[in-house]
């Protein structure tokens, strides 16, 4: 998923919880910390998360719910009530990055609802005297429909999925690309010049590899630890992407828990943990 404008620079997790077994969120937080993880994206405003997260340090990606989109498109009381009672109480005591309307709903139904639940949230966020906090959107990676290879996938090399391609695969012009994460992030940055967003930034808010998967031959802890560890190095450096050299990129790991309410197979395996809390498998975080 790419998400759009926020704080450059750090990796993050993703905190989900879809997952009856999961443990208590201030335990959560206290093995965040542990991992010197300085930023998390959360799916919904959970009072509990919220809560465990004050004073903890930790940066915040908030999403609203898909299902308020419309609400919040609708009148600015609604999105002034959404900022009142998820953000405001914590303004003081978490550092909220950014609000995210809704989790990858372009491309779909619930796209038109989007751009004036931006406008609303942004309004209620500086009515509030809260205007630091920025406002976003996630899409989904469908939005590049033909771009090559994310839609060939019987045509990519395992190596140049798991950031491991030591030789060039796919050449656009002068520019060269040895694994799919660049191409898919610069595939974006193209698609936002040709719309007249060149200055925009994105933000990859997932990014993860599943560790099991029912058969799936791909979906392993060593592949998985392969695909973390080296997508953490790569983003965390200076190198950038060909299309924008020069700067780390600023990415969320998909994710803390393999969450047991998910759908079955590599859904329910994307984990960095299992939710008893030991390691599936180890990454170093930066």
């Amino acid at each position: 998923m790419i998400r759009l404008n926020t704080e450059a620079g750090v990796v993050g997790v993703n905190y989900g919880l879809l997952g009856n077994n999961l443990p208590p969120p201030n335990q959560v937080i206290a093995l965040l910390k542990s991992r010197n993880i300085t930023k998390t994206h959360l799916f919904d405003p959970n009072l509990d998360v919220l809560t465990a997260l004050k004073n903890s340090g930790i940066k915040v990606i908030l999403e609203t719910l898909d299902q308020d989109l419309q609400d919040l498109s609708t009148n600015v009381s609604h999105a002034a009530t959404w900022i009142n009672t998820n953000i405001a109480p914590y303004s003081d005591i978490i550092r909220f990055l950014c609000i995210s309307a809704g989790n990858e709903v372009i491309p779909g139904d619930l796209s038109l609802y989007v751009f004036l639940a931006m406008e609303n949230l942004k309004t209620a966020l500086e009515s509030a005297n809260l205007g630091n906090i920025k406002v976003t959107t996630s899409v989904s990676a469908q939005i590049l429909g033909i771009s090559y290879p994310l839609y060939k996938p019987n045509e990519i090399q395992l190596s140049y999925a798991l950031l491991n391609s030591n030789d060039v695969v796919v050449r656009d012009g002068t520019l060269e690309y040895k694994c799919l994460f660049d191409a898919i992030v610069d595939s974006v940055y193209s698609a936002l010049e040709k719309a007249g967003g060149e200055a925009v930034e994105i933000v990859v808010s997932e990014s993860g590899w599943p560790s099991d998967g029912d058969g799936e031959i791909a979906a392993s802890v060593e592949n998985a630890e392969m695909y973390n560890g080296k997508m953490i190095e790569h983003v965390s450096g200076t190198l950038g992407t060909p299309k924008r050299p020069g700067k780390s990129i600023e990415t969320y790991v998909f994710a803390v828990f393999n969450e047991n309410h998910k759908r079955p197979g590599i859904e329910q395996n994307f984990g960095l943990y299992y939710p008893n809390m030991t390691e599936v498998y180890h990454v170093e975080f930066n």
